[in-house]
């Protein structure tokens, strides 16, 4: 990405998931330093995936006013849990979006997506753990780290 960009012509915006990093969108109590935001229901209402995708389209959007580029392609990527997003923000604002690259993305770890060529009722996880066993051509000690 880092080499490819300038010679694409392209911007790379990482951007910060909401209540990570310095993104917190409350403040914190500065006298209570064992304070765990985490613990407040009242506080997490504003941590989903939806809130994060929305977060990611109102930036994007703006960004790309700002910097006169209404009509330039969009790819968005990323990885394990950023490469959900990226798929999902692809199909959640395809208008925003021209292409997506979901790398090591889950998309099927929920029990009730997963297709029934993984067999009955089969979870993610045990997908996971399979294909690092013995069976699944893994080193003997693999699944049981």
């Amino acid at each position: 990405m880092w080499e490819n960009a300038p010679s694409l012509h392209a911007a790379l915006l990482f951007i910060e998931h909401r209540y990570y990093g310095q993104s917190i969108p409350f403040d914190l109590p500065l006298d209570d330093p064992n304070y765990d935001f985490r613990k407040d229901e009242d506080k997490l209402q504003f941590l989903t995936v939806e809130q994060a995708l929305a977060d990611y389209a109102s930036i994007l959007t703006h960004f790309k006013q700002d910097c006169n580029a209404e009509d330039c392609p969009v790819i968005v990527l990323g990885g394990s849990y950023g490469g959900m997003l990226a798929a999902w923000f692809r199909l959640t604002y395809p208008h925003l979006v021209d292409g997506a690259i979901a790398a090591s993305a889950p998309l099927l770890a929920f029990l009730e997506d997963v297709p029934s060529a993984f067999g009955h009722g089969e979870s993610y996880w045990q997908i996971v753990t399979s294909d690092a066993s013995e069976k699944g051509g893994s080193a003997p000690e693999c699944s049981s780290n």
